[in-house]
């Protein structure tokens, strides 16, 4: 008689994230060199592995786009070079829309509601099987949810993301989750994604990030003329694959080509729909 097969399949380990580093002590070249080398060499490089399945976006103004096939990638944010993995803090992000969906801090998960992809195995960053994973369930990925866009970035705004994260357990049992809403977890997605996006945007934080750090440096706002168009990476992703501007979109596709970074590749490319108003721009996929 053959064996009875087990009736449940044994879970398959997600494959390890790629990883990028922040070092906070030399925060100035490594975010430059993570934001301009390093992401777009990975990007490069999965969607060149899918090439035969889906080559279109790289041909539209010579950009990058986001993978078909998904996945995640790491930031790690650590005080020195030399600091240990419980003064990491990682940020985790998805290739498929660059949102930002998580983070690890000493030993544990952070995950926003609606996150969508596996986290890492625990071979990359380890935490429990119990209780290793917290839901962060009134906070989803959307700007409503994460603060708002409206941050001051500086140096000093990035040592508070790390240390207000790296507290997170605390603060969350203290009841204190407005602390993270204030800031913290709204500057990995203006930060880092984005500045993927937008390279526009990444220029001018790389301005902010030039003064050296200091208590008294409260930063810079983000300005408008970059925000204004954090709703519409969508929209102008659409138009550059339709090779003509969004419906009552004011700027030429020249202009569009050179807002946007990285282009975000969907299966279905459709004709826009112009916005009305700000409110309606709120609701837009960014």
């Amino acid at each position: 008689m053959a064996p009875k097969q087990a009736s449940k399949q044994e879970t398959k380990e997600p494959p390890e994230s790629p990883v990028f580093e922040l070092v906070l002590s030399d925060l100035q070249q490594s975010y430059q060199n993570v934001m301009e080398v390093e992401i777009p060499r990975e990007l490069e490089a999965l969607i060149t592995k899918e090439a035969p399945t889906n080559s279109k976006g790289k041909s539209q103004f010579s950009k990058l786009y986001t993978p078909r096939k998904g996945g995640t990638f790491l930031v790690k944010m650590r005080p020195t070079e030399t600091s240990t993995p419980e003064e990491t803090v990682s940020l985790l992000f998805r290739w498929e829309d660059l949102y930002f969906e998580a983070f690890h801090a000493r030993g544990k998960w952070f995950k926003l509601n609606d996150a969508k992809e596996s986290l890492p195995p625990r071979t990359q960053l380890p935490y429990p099987k119990k209780n290793g994973i917290y839901h962060l369930t009134r906070i989803s990925t959307s700007y409503k949810d994460l603060g708002g866009f409206d941050i001051r970035l500086c140096q000093m705004a990035f040592a508070n993301c790390h240390g207000r994260l790296l507290m997170a357990h605390d603060l969350i049992t203290q009841g204190r989750l407005e602390v993270l809403t204030s800031g913290p977890l709204c500057l990995p997605v203006v930060a880092i994604s984005e500045c993927i996006r937008f390279p526009l945007l990444l220029r001018w934080v790389k301005g902010t990030l030039s003064t050296p750090l200091s208590a008294d440096n409260v930063g810079k706002m983000v300005p408008n003329k970059y925000s204004k168009h954090f709703h519409y990476w969508g929209d102008f992703s659409n138009a550059l694959f339709l090779e003509r501007p969004p419906s009552g979109c004011k700027l030429t596709l020249s202009q569009i080509a050179e807002t946007v970074g990285v282009i975000k590749w969907t299966s279905q490319m459709t004709a826009l729909q112009p916005k009305k108003n700000d409110d309606e721009a709120s609701t837009s996929t960014r």
